[in-house]
Formats: C-alpha cells, structure tokens, sequence
C-alpha cells in the first residue's frame, strides 16, 4: 500500500509539474493575444515608419518562444507517458496530440512568414502591399481552439 502511495504521489507531482508548464503557455497566450489586438490598432502607423518592422519582429520572437515550450511540453509528456504506461489527458483531451498539432501548426506560419519575406517584392507592389498590411494584421501565433479549451481555467462545480 506504501509503495503505491509514493507511485501515486509521485505520477501527481510529475503531472502538476508538466500542467505548470502548460500554463506558462497560456500566459504567453494571454501576451500574444494582447500584443496582436495592439497591433491591429490602426493608430499605432502614427510616428515612426519602423513599427511594422518592429512588430513582425515580435511576432518572429513570440513564435521562437512558443515553439520551444511546446517542444519541452511535447518532450516532458512524452516521457510521462512513457515512465506511467498511458496517454497524458487533461480535461478529457489528450494533450500530446493536440500540442503536436499546434507546434506544427506555429512552425508552418514561421516557415510562410519566412518564404514571404525571402521573395522580393515588385515595386509597383510593394505600396500597395504596404497600404494593405496597415489595415490587416500579420499573421499571429494564436492556438487552436481545442489547446484554448483545455489550457482554461477549470468552471467552480455547479457553473455548468
């Protein structure tokens, strides 16, 4: 009984150690979320002409940062669910497959971002391009609906 008791203790702690982690990407949810409803501001073009610049910028840093705490959560449940034999599942939604699909969603919009900028633009289009860019925002790296649902904070019983 013991010896399950400290197995049990154990399999808890590594799992609120992972689920810490899974918060830390929903602050930087929270962050990339506020930074892109600044950023779709059309005000903020008033000043300085390196702000668009500037602002790809972040969107570059957000993803490099969100892709390496989805590839340490991905690596962390993997051997978790490898050290206790069953899927890591939270809230009904088995996490491991979901962040996987969301990191490699991420790393696609880096790889279109990049592509995009790798490809010179004409002349002609580069106004036009620069006209419309102000009115729509660059892509972010916002994820899926289903990590949303699962990263939520927990209803208080009986809200349904």
């Amino acid at each position: 009984l013991t010896a399950e008791t400290c197995r049990l203790e154990s399999k808890l702690r590594s799992r609120q150690e992972i689920l810490r982690r899974v918060s830390a990407c929903t602050e930087l949810e929270a962050q990339i979320q506020s930074f892109e409803r600044e950023a779709s501001n059309s005000d903020r073009l008033r000043g300085s002409s390196t702000k668009l610049l500037q602002e790809e910028q972040q969107r570059l840093r957000f993803r490099r940062r969100k892709a390496r705490l989805m590839e340490d959560l991905l690596a962390r449940i993997t051997d978790w669910e490898g050290d206790h034999g069953e899927r890591f599942v939270h809230r009904g939604i088995v996490m491991r497959d979901v962040l996987q699909q969301d990191l490699d969603d991420t790393m696609e919009l880096g790889t279109l971002t990049l592509a995009q900028s790798a490809t010179p633009p004409q002349p002609e289009d580069s106004v036009t391009k620069l006209s419309t860019s102000a009115a729509v925002p660059s892509p972010s790296v916002a994820t899926s609906p289903v990590i949303a649902r699962a990263l939520a904070p927990a209803a208080p019983p009986g809200t349904g």
